[in-house]
């Protein structure tokens, strides 16, 4: 894979929040929605059961996408109409992590465009990881990166990272029982763009660009087009 743009639809205060503090945050499989994510697996052992379920709640990730103009992008991420789509490129992100865990992957380890399958492909591709690699924290992130085709449109590109003792520098934070981790790094460093909800007004987006110069963003600021409405088309 090269370095390809990739995008993230999130909500203001998240990017606020990225940008007071400097740090990026990473969420447990646990907050996300679809239950064919969350890997509740019946294993034969019980001995595997307990890792297996002891190793999945190391596993920690990140979702951009591909797809730079999808209107059920917005409208999943951006319900109440305060989302901000960052871009950035999968370079720039992997060289945003700390630098002991750049030394400990490659890029391609860890940064992955995401597998879209049947269910029955699903399950059948799980049991060949446990089957060829047993249970263990890399098999596990394996599995991350396969979701239901009825996803596809996302055109998801992951950063997976399992939070163990030699990362110290991934740190938990726990928020309304939902679990989270974060690295420190200044979101000027790989987000090169930011464009807020179509729907926002023109008042508030200029409050929001003035705060983000105060943080001395230098990056592309403005609005999407998506909900714009177009002119009349003339036909002659």
């Amino acid at each position: 894979m090269g370095a390809p743009a990739a995008y993230r639809i999130i909500d203001v205060g998240v990017l606020f929040k990225m940008f007071k503090e400097k740090r990026n945050y990473l969420s447990s499989p646990e907050n996300w929605d679809d239950h064919w994510e969350k890997l509740d697996l019946e294993l034969s052992s019980r001995k595997d059961a307990e890792s297996f379920e002891r190793l999945r709640k190391r596993i920690f990730a990140q979702c951009w996408s591909l797809e730079s103009y999808s209107w059920a992008l917005w409208k999943i991420n951006s319900p109440y109409g305060y989302g901000v789509r960052i871009k950035s490129t999968v370079e720039k992100l992997f060289q945003s992590l700390p630098y002991h865990i750049q030394r400990r992957y490659k890029r391609d380890d860890i940064i992955q465009e995401v597998k879209y399958l049947k269910e029955d492909e699903i399950k059948k591709m799980i049991k060949n990881i446990i089957k060829n690699d047993g249970i263990r924290v890399k098999s596990i992130t394996k599995m991350f990166y396969l979701k239901r085709r009825a996803y596809e449109f996302e055109k998801e590109v992951r950063l997976i990272l399992p939070k163990l003792a030699w990362h110290p520098s991934l740190t938990p934070e726990s928020t309304a029982s939902k679990k989270f981790i974060y690295y420190n790094c200044d979101p000027r460093r790989y987000i090169e763009s930011i464009y807020f909800d179509s729907n926002i007004s023109e008042y508030i987006f200029e409050i929001f660009a003035n705060k983000l110069k105060k943080y001395g963003f230098k990056g592309v600021i403005g609005r999407s087009a998506i909900n714009q409405k177009p002119e009349t088309l003339k036909i002659i």
